[in-house]
C-alpha cells in the first residue's frame, strides 16, 4: 500500500519520473488547467473536485492501484491529468495516454487524480479513498473490470 503524497513534490517527481523513463509530457499552467477543469465541467457536470473527487453518476471500484488497471484502457493518444490538491493547481499534459500508468505506478505514494482525453470522451478519476471512478467511454471498460 502506498502512503499518501508530500503535496509540494508531486509535479516534480512526476517530471522527473518522466524523464528517468523517456516519457514526454508538458506541465500546464494554472490558468491552463482551470480552463480544462471548466470544459470537463460541461461534458460531466456530476464530477466534483472541490473535497476530494467525486463521480455522482459514474462507474467505480475499490482499489488502492489504479495505475495496474489503467494499462488495459489507456490508448497513445494525448492525455491530461489532473491532481485536484488544494495548493497547486497546475495540470499535466501526457503526449501519450498509455505512459500515464508507468508513472503513477513509480510514484513511492499515491495521488488523488483525474485523467481524460482532449475530446473529453471519458474521464477517469481515484479519489483519496482508493476507488477508481469512471465516466463516459471508460466507464463501460470499468463495469467489465469489475465482473472479471
Amino acid at each position: 500500500m502506498k502512503k499518501k503524497p508530500p503535496f509540494s513534490y508531486i509535479f516534480e517527481d512526476i517530471v522527473g519520473l518522466a524523464n528517468q523513463n523517456g516519457i514526454q509530457l508538458s506541465i500546464l499552467d494554472e490558468t491552463f488547467a482551470h480552463t480544462l477543469r471548466s470544459k470537463f465541467s460541461v461534458f460531466y457536470p456530476k464530477v466534483s473536485l472541490s473535497r476530494g473527487i467525486e463521480f455522482y453518476d459514474g462507474e467505480g471500484m475499490q482499489t488502492d492501484e489504479a495505475d495496474k488497471y489503467l494499462p488495459s484502457f489507456m490508448t497513445e493518444n494525448k492525455a491530461y491529468l489532473l491532481i485536484p490538491e488544494r495548493h497547486d493547481q497546475r495540470g499535466i499534459m501526457f503526449e501519450h495516454g498509455n505512459e500515464v500508468p508507468k508513472v503513477l505506478e513509480e510514484l513511492s505514494y499515491y495521488i488523488e487524480f483525474v485523467l481524460f482525453d482532449e475530446s473529453m470522451k471519458f474521464l477517469i478519476g481515484e479519489n483519496h479513498s482508493g476507488i477508481l471512478m469512471a465516466l463516459g467511454d471508460a466507464k463501460k471498460w470499468l463495469r467489465k473490470l469489475k465482473i472479471s
